[in-house]
């Protein structure tokens, strides 16, 4: 991810791209031409286009709804930790978990799942569970990391372990937070739009909120370029309805996944073999947006401008779309069931 960063940041600056640090916008607006934002300082910045990338906590929702909304709880948060190899490298325990500096492993369990990770010189542990006060507020910055430990009593010893070697007040604790999804990314004259967690927010077992933010931006400047400088409220609203859908099903991901991990019912596998699920299916990491924008540009548009038909094709073949809520997930949580939808997700 880094090497990702800086070469984006290098390329930035390749194209003579403005970049302004430490300035925060507090406020968005758009006129029937230019979209513009509020500094904290009260200086204002306008622009052809708006990109509001400010993830889930942004303050564009008010000119794209008429009202910022506030994020609720999924019904689960994460506990957790990373921290120096040297403070596991004795234990006997963890001999197996640090030979391979470079690994992932994930567990499952009732309710619960982690993931584990060592790269160079830390370690690290990530312990999905469920929020006991989901409606409450965040915690404190800092927890004990202890407290994780309830969550994996009678799992594979060595996990428990790692979280004990946590330095003390090293973990931390925070709502995985959540907004229903909604179908207008835009703002009504096309000069503001949302990206990323800003538009669609993700539970970290989609396994692909990284990859929908990067997707918007190919998709975002795919339409630009087709659409031009007099167009960018129409390329705006193209990219918005090619993306909506697909983005949908892939947020729906996190909840299935989630759901499958902490609901299996294992039963003793065969010698030399484990568990597994996959994560993503084909028809998510096998598309690609700039090209699907390429293809699709001209017949959305048409759409829009004369509501000629239309339909996308970058979600589950078969599946019959529909919008649906965190509140229904959750009932779904609380019954033990799995979410089962019509479709290929494979």
């Amino acid at each position: 991810m880094a090497d990702l960063s800086a070469m984006s940041d290098s390329y930035t600056e390749h194209l003579g791209i403005d970049i302004r640090l430490s300035a925060r916008v507090v406020d968005y607006f758009e006129h029937s031409d230019k979209g513009g934002v509020i500094l904290d300082t009260g200086a204002k910045i306008t622009a052809d286009l708006v990109v509001a990338a400010d993830g889930i906590g942004s303050r564009s929702g008010v000119v794209i709804k008429g009202k910022r909304d506030q994020p609720t709880s999924s019904g689960y948060a994460m506990l957790r930790a990373t921290y120096a190899t040297e403070r596991i490298r004795e234990n006997p325990l963890l001999i197996e978990f640090l030979k391979d500096r470079s690994s992932t492993e994930g567990i499952v369990g009732p309710g619960a799942h982690v993931i584990t990770g060592c790269t160079g010189d830390n370690v690290s542990w990530m312990l999905t569970h469920k929020d006991k006060d989901p409606d409450g507020k965040d915690r404190a910055p800092s927890v004990d990391p202890k407290e994780a430990l309830q969550y994996v009593e009678g799992w594979v010893p060595w996990l428990a372990e790692l979280i004990k070697a946590t330095p003390k007040m090293g973990a931390v604790d925070y709502k995985l937070l959540w907004r229903d999804p909604y179908p207008t990314w835009a703002s009504p004259h096309g000069r503001v739009v949302q990206i990323g967690d800003a538009a669609h927010a993700f539970l970290p077992t989609s396994a692909s909120g990284a990859t929908m933010a990067m997707e918007d931006a190919f998709s975002l400047a795919a339409c630009l370029q087709l659409g031009g400088k007099s167009n960018v409220a129409l390329a705006v609203k193209v990219h918005n309805k090619l993306r909506f859908q697909r983005v949908t099903c892939a947020q729906k991901m996190g909840f299935k996944n989630r759901q499958q991990y902490h609901e299996t019912t294992f039963k003793p596998a065969e010698e030399g073999t484990r568990p597994t699920f996959p994560m993503v299916g084909l028809w998510s990491s096998e598309h690609d947006p700039e090209q699907y924008v390429y293809e699709m540009y001209g017949k959305c548009a048409n759409h829009i401008l004369s509501d000629s038909p239309f339909e996308n094709t970058n979600y589950p073949a078969g599946h019959t779309f529909k919008i649906w809520t965190v509140k229904e997930m959750r009932k779904v949580a609380e019954r033990g069931e799995n979410i089962v939808d019509d479709g290929d997700w494979s």
